[in-house]
């Protein structure tokens, strides 16, 4: 096995764990080893546990330490950096008294500091420390465990003793004498069998003699990694080793691999995966062992990148844990829960040389791609993390603070058949555990504080979750109940133990709220609150309930009443209260607990002590800060609207009800009571109780008028007076309108709108409510609160705060309730019919938007600014300019037919003059003008009116977009009116401008252009036709086809050739120009050309074209013109193909007979031309 020097200088007989060690008996380390210090000497101090070191040799082995310290710093001085951590930790630990004061804690922390820093050689001297605190318990004979009488026990380890000092010249025990697994005797824990882990003992602690036969120097992480993924450990041996088949030395490097595995990041987590990957690929040349018990290698390796390795942690008979380790699992875990991403990584391709390898040929190193090689993860189930917070919850806080958190973070997708009696009974002793560390530390450890209070967090989300799914509160929770219909629940079969489950948490919540308070203790408060809420329905009546007994609705009531302070101005918090009362509201069953409900709601924010801060929103300081409490937001409020929604349409399900005459019965009641409480409220409360049972009622009005379900069953004369009740209480808020601060103004427009309540019978009332809308609407909503033309006044203080509110704003309660403003405004003004009040809608709407082209306008002109450019700016904005371009679409397009023709036109201009108009933009604006011009073309003093609003060629720059863009919204308008527009407007005003417009490099301009003159070109008895088309087809001839295109011209040819009689010479005019610049087009091209240009090509293809339009009468004439143009082709080849082409138009699209046969037989006298040309 070992030499014979090796043998007699080595001796470390078998540890047991009923013999205990003296403290003296081993010097402790006061700073970290090094990788070069001596091994031998380390191990020599504790190489016995039954006998003394003598004090001398104790001195030489420590002056030995202390020479190999001093000679490795001074070799590499960078060292002192790395190790300055613990050495500084360590400074007031100098003596052995002090050191064995330190629990298996610090020395656990210590070792893992050693392999995160790579000092390997100190390894083994903190193991054996360890053993000197608390042996390890796996040393034992396998046999020893199917003892079951401790007086057998006693005699087999004293025989074990004996036969220890009878082989102290054995360096290497036998494996027999170790425990790998454990097939004598079932000691695997029911709770640990179905976890991913492989289980094995930690070998370093049980099979530490095997440092022993490594060279010291050549011992490092790098050397090991770089034997391993070689498949050859030789380098890490002592000379002249010859390696037994019963030692496990190839597992043993495997584990140290693991830990600093664990315990690694960046670059050496790679390197150590390559490492691992390589030597799955060269296993068949590692040494081999003989014993059958342990794993084979390409398990281990498998194993340790799934990060599925676990220590043996507990005492096979007492089953108590083991505090070292469960240390080291926990660095297990924690990689294993958060840190797996590593095992995704591409193998590195610069491998890292191990250092001290002498006569090694690098090169050979093979590259493995890792993406195909990395084992599968395993992710844990929801079970999983259960059990392990079960296993150590008073052991280990880092496990059962990861787990709890993975849990919560599954709460969502936790299966039901989880939801078990014995893991609710965990996450109950989880909460009572860190309720009491939260007590015990409450003044002394803020970190450790914190900590229980994110446990506690995650206990009461995840009893949330299973309260939701008991009491079917979330439809999310109800669907997935349908999905498991055969599952019979125990909270079905078991109602008292329901019972019991619940007060023990209500129990837990009291606690919370009596003894948890302080930093972040208030969102945990919350969460029980809502956890109260849907509860309620499941106790039994709380009339039936002792008075001293609390259930979940007099908690609930009692919390709501003592700590109003809950509600503030942090939407999140005040939200989860809001959210509470609406399921506290669909599990109460009386309505008395119903009014009570709506009572709290409605006047919560009278007592909180939110003072006045800061709100753009508020105009009126003076008078708000009188007032002294903020009013709740319109967030709040909105979600209170969309509160009483949820509420309808979860709490009156047929489901709920013996049949549905009671479910109806059960409706009316409970709408009329919250109704009638809301009506009460209104006049006898504040300012802001009124405020919220505006939203109440609003909530109320939309679900009998909107929701199906509930619109059919509530009788007409009980819907009759639940909408008149909430129409007074908004018609006594409309006329209190011009005394309301804004946000109160916005908060009536917001719930009326929202309401799609009847309309008042009071004129007055509905003009206000109307202008008040339309206010907001335009100023709040499209002007973001006002602050739109501030910022684009001042486009140089825009930062990133504001880039975000920009961005922020399509998701605000009032972005999202445009529709239902623009619903509510177009009704207004289709209900009163009232010019007057039109005018006034189109006046502000006019002044809305000239302050806002001004501003814009103003802000294109500035420079743009170095922090943000203006097309970034305008991308930001660009959701609330396309939520105004949609708005007033519809709203001009749904009012268009109470609009007089001169507020039309008015209208019309005010599309045509947005100056933040785009392309895109345009066929949205496009709905409104075509609907305004029906009421323009009517009058002709509206039509002169439009006409005068023409934007001139003069004024508009061809490379100006802007006024591009402003110019086809009013050509749209254009092309709509012309044939009504009187015909010396159009020769003197319109026509000399189109012209114009023909030139500018703009295809959708141009296209517009082409549309209006081909239908000025059809209005009959226009005698100037003739003077129109010269001049319109020099013009279009000059942009074709850059600009002008193929379909454009043909249109407008058409118009001309069907609008005037066969023998008008305009027609054959048109003809001969076409066929003259032809021949231009085809001049310009080579002789050798094989195809014609895009000119010559497409106005051929039109000559062709106007083949079906053309009359008998004038057809030779046509023909010769094409017969011109044929001939002066570039080549022959050319000329053939137009030949052919002109064959197919005449065979394929002529219907005339007499047309067909003058075109074939000019064909053929044409083609025997062109071969008699080619001759």
């Amino acid at each position: 096995m070992i030499n014979s020097t090796l043998e007699n200088s080595i001796k470390l007989p078998l540890k047991s764990s009923t013999l205990e060690q003296s403290p003296t008996t081993a010097v402790p380390p006061t700073k970290p080893d090094t990788q070069n210090q001596s091994i031998n000497g380390t191990n020599s101090i504790n190489s016995s546990n039954n006998s003394i070191i003598s004090s001398e040799q104790q001195q030489q082995q420590v002056q030995q330490v202390q020479q190999n310290k001093i000679q490795y710093l001074n070799s590499d001085p960078n060292k002192l950096g790395q190790i300055s951590t613990i050495v500084n930790y360590l400074n007031n630990n100098n003596n052995a008294q002090n050191q064995n004061k330190k629990g298996e804690q610090y020395w656990c922390w210590l070792l893992k500091e050693y392999f995160r820093l790579g000092h390997t050689n100190s390894i083994l001297r903190i193991i054996n420390y360890l053993d000197q605190i608390s042996p390890y318990i796996y040393r034992l004979n396998d046999f020893c465990i199917d003892s079951s009488s401790s007086s057998q026990q006693q005699q087999q380890q004293q025989q074990q003793q004996q036969q220890q000092q009878q082989q102290q010249q054995q360096p290497i025990v036998n494996t027999s004498k170790y425990i790998y697994y454990f097939k004598s005797k079932s000691i695997i824990d029911e709770k640990r069998s179905t976890f991913p882990f492989l289980f094995i003992p930690n070998l370093l602690r049980q099979r530490s003699d095997l440092f022993l036969l490594f060279n010291n120097k050549k011992f490092t992480f790098r050397n090991i990694l770089y034997s391993l993924s070689n498949g050859n450990i030789e380098l890490l041996l002592l000379p002249d080793i010859k390696i037994d088949k019963n030692l496990p030395i190839v597992p043993f490097l495997l584990i140290i691999v693991y830990i600093k595995l664990c315990v690694s990041k960046g670059e050496m987590t790679r390197t150590i995966i390559d490492s691992l990957l390589d030597c799955q690929q060269k296993v068949h040349l590692l040494p081999i062992h003989d014993e059958s018990l342990i794993c084979n290698i390409n398990q281990l390796l498998s194993s340790m990148m799934q990060v599925t390795i676990r220590f043996i942690d507990w005492d096979f008979e007492t089953k108590q844990l083991l505090p070292s380790e469960v240390y080291l699992n926990e660095l297990f875990e924690v990689i294993y829960l958060t840190g797996r991403d590593f095992l995704d990584l591409s193998k590195s391709q610069n491998h890292q040389q191990p250092q001290q390898i002498p006569t090694t040929d690098n090169n050979n190193i093979k590259t493995i791609i890792a993406s195909n090689l990395v084992p599968i993860i395993i992710i844990p189930n929801e079970d999983y993390h259960f059990k392990m917070i079960d296993i150590y919850l008073n052991t280990s806080k880092k496990i059962v603070f990861l787990n709890i958190r993975q849990l919560a973070s599954k709460r969502n997708s936790i299966n039901n058949s989880l939801w078990t009696q014995e893991n609710l009974d965990i996450l109950l002793k989880t909460a009572n555990y860190h309720l009491e560390a939260y007590q015990q530390t409450l003044n002394s450890d803020t970190q450790s504080n914190q900590e229980s209070l994110m446990v506690l967090d995650c206990c009461m989300r995840l009893a949330f979750i299973w309260a939701t799914l008991v009491s079917g509160i979330l439809t999310s929770q109800q669907k997935q109940q349908e999905k498991e219909p055969d599952h019979v629940m125990w909270w079905d079969l078991y109602p008292d133990n329901l019972q019991l489950c619940l007060r023990q948490w209500i129990e837990i919540i009291q606690r919370i709220f009596n003894n948890i308070s302080g930093q972040n203790s208030d969102k945990l408060h919350l969460i029980c609150l809502v956890w109260l809420a849907s509860t309620i329905s499941l106790f039994e009546n709380d009339l039936d309930q002792p008075k001293t007994t609390e259930t979940s609705y007099s908690l609930f009531i009692k919390t709501i009443k003592s700590r109003q302070d809950m509600i503030n101005d942090t939407f999140v918090k005040s939200s989860l209260v809001i959210t509470s009362f609406g399921f506290a509201l669909i599990g109460v069953t009386t309505i008395d607990q119903t009014t009570e409900l709506i009572q709290l709601l409605s006047t919560i924010w009278d007592n909180n002590n939110n003072q006045v801060t800061n709100n753009n929103n508020i105009n009126n300081n003076n008078q708000l800060t009188n007032n002294k409490i903020l009013p709740p937001t319109l967030e709040n409020t909105s979600l209170i609207f969309k509160t009483i929604q949820n509420v309808f349409s979860t709490k009156f399900k047929l489901e709920h009800y013996n049949n549905e005459q009671d479910m109806v019965m059960a409706l009316v009641a409970w709408t009329k009571s919250i109704t009638e409480e809301c009506y009460n409220l209104f006049y006898s409360s504040t300012q802001n109780s009124r405020f919220i049972c505006l939203f109440i009622g609003s909530s109320i009005i939309h679900a009998i008028k909107r929701t199906k379900s509930i619109e059919s069953l509530i009788p007409q004369a009980e819907k009759s007076l639940i909408i008149g009740k909430v129409q007074e209480i908004f018609y006594t808020m409309i006329n209190q309108s011009n005394f309301l601060l804004k946000p109160y103004r916005i908060g009536l427009a917001t719930s009326y709108c929202l309401s799609s309540i009847d309309f008042l019978s009071d004129k007055n009332a509905s003009q206000q409510i109307l202008l008040i809308s339309l206010e907001v609407l335009l100023d709040d909503i499209l002007g973001i609160n006002g602050l739109l033309t501030e910022w684009l006044n001042k486009p140089s203080e825009i930062n990133n705060i504001i880039i975000k509110k920009m961005e922020s704003h399509k998701s605000t309660p009032l972005y999202l309730a445009i529709p239902s403003y623009i619903q509510s405004i177009t009704s207004l003004i289709l209900h009163l019919r009232d010019n007057d009040c039109n005018k006034l809608v189109l006046l502000k709407i006019c002044d809305f938007t000239y302050n806002l082209n001004e501003s814009w306008c103003q802000f294109i002109k500035e420079p743009s600014s170095n922090t943000f450019p203006k097309s970034s700016i305008r991308k930001s904005l660009d959701p609330t300019f396309q939520a105004l371009f949609q708005s007033l679409s519809v709203l001009f397009f749904d009012i268009s037919p109470v609009l007089t023709p001169m507020d039309s036109v008015v209208g019309i201009e005010m599309f045509c003059q947005i100056a933040f108009l785009t392309d895109d933009d345009i066929p949205i604006v496009n709905k409104a003008i075509k609907a305004l011009v029906k009421n323009v073309s009517i009058s002709e003093c509206a039509i002169i009116r439009l006409i005068d609003k023409l934007p001139l060629a003069m004024m508009n720059p061809k490379d100006d977009t802007m006024a591009c863009a402003k110019v086809i919204v009013y050509l749209n308008a254009l092309d709509s009116v012309i044939i009504s527009v009187p015909h010396n407007l159009i020769l003197d005003h319109i026509v000399p401008n189109l012209f114009e417009y023909m030139e500018y490099p703009n295809t959708k301009l141009n296209t517009l252009v082409h549309s209006i003159l081909g239908k000025i070109f059809t209005i009959p008895d226009f005698s100037l036709t003739v003077k129109m088309v010269p001049k319109y087809l020099k013009c279009s001839l000059q942009t074709f086809p850059t600009y002008t295109s193929v379909s454009s011209l043909y249109s407008v040819l058409v118009s001309i050739i069907e609008s005037n009689q066969p023998t008008n010479p305009i027609i054959l005019y048109a003809i001969k120009t076409l066929s003259i610049d032809a021949i231009k087009a085809m001049k310009q091209q080579p002789s050798s050309a094989i195809n014609l240009n895009l000119t010559s090509k497409g106005i051929i293809k039109i000559l062709y074209s106007l083949f079906l339009f053309i009359d008998v009468q004038i057809i030779h004439l046509v023909l010769k013109e094409i017969s011109n143009v044929i001939k002066k082709a570039p080549n022959q080849k050319i000329r053939l193909d137009l030949c052919s082409e002109l064959l197919t138009e005449i065979t394929g699209n002529l219907d005339n007979n007499s047309k067909k046969n003058i075109s074939l037989s000019f064909y053929l006298n044409l083609i025997k031309e062109i071969e008699n040309q080619n001759q």
